[in-house]
Order: structure tokens, then C-alpha cells, then sequence
């Protein structure tokens, strides 16, 4: 996007991948990188920087329009968490080293971890 040439690295399946990690002097991902610069991933105005193009900032949404959003992600969760087998939610998912278990409740703990970070 942006026309932004990249190289996605995935530090789970690269073993070089942390130790270019540690080489900037970082212990977290997601990360954008150029260089010997870096910003967090989920800071966007900083991969902007990074990447080289002008952020033009983003709108804030409501309160309202953010319960409603957070609603219905946490309703499809619900959804598909309550289709897999009891008997599977401990099964790791492909490729990812956690299970379906600690997926469905890592969905419901994101709201939460930020309602914290918000009223604190």
C-alpha cells in the first residue's frame, strides 16, 4: 500500500528474524524497520515515518461507534469459538504456537487491555 516496497518477516518461522531484532535493540513485535530505524507497528504515524510517506492522521471514533464495533467482533468470536469441539480447544493452530483456546481468549482480552490503558 502507499506504494511501499517490504519484506515481511515472520520471526516465528525466520531464525535470523530476532536476532536482527536484537541488533536494533528491540524485544517486541510487530515492527517496521528501514535500516537502523525503527517504530512499533501499531503506531501508525511512526510506520509512516519510517516508510517514508506523510501521515495524514486519522479520524477518532465515537465512543458509541467503537462499543458497536467491539460488539460485533466480540459476537462473531463468540460464534466460531462456540463451534469448535470442546475436545479441540487445546489443539495448536497451524502454525501459531498457541491453541484455539488461548486465540478465543486473547480476542476477548484485547477490549479489555485497552479499557485499562484508557481509564488509567
Amino acid at each position: 500500500a502507499n506504494g511501499v516496497e517490504f519484506e515481511s518477516i515472520n520471526v516465528l518461522e525466520d531464525d535470523n528474524a530476532f536476532e536482527e531484532l536484537k541488533a536494533l535493540g528491540v524485544r517486541m513485535v510487530p515492527i517496521v524497520a528501514r535500516g537502523k530505524d525503527w517504530a512499533n507497528g501499531a503506531v501508525f504515524r511512526d510506520v509512516a515515518r519510517v516508510a517514508g510517506f506523510e501521515w495524514t492522521g486519522h479520524e477518532m471514533l465515537s465512543p458509541e461507534e467503537m462499543i458497536r464495533r467491539i460488539n460485533g467482533i466480540l459476537d462473531g468470536a463468540l460464534r466460531f469459538a462456540g463451534q469448535i469441539p470442546e475436545d479441540k480447544l487445546d489443539d495448536m493452530l497451524p502454525g501459531r504456537p498457541r491453541s484455539y483456546r488461548q486465540l478465543a481468549y486473547h480476542i476477548f482480552q484485547i477490549p479489555e487491555v485497552f479499557l485499562n490503558r484508557v481509564e488509567h
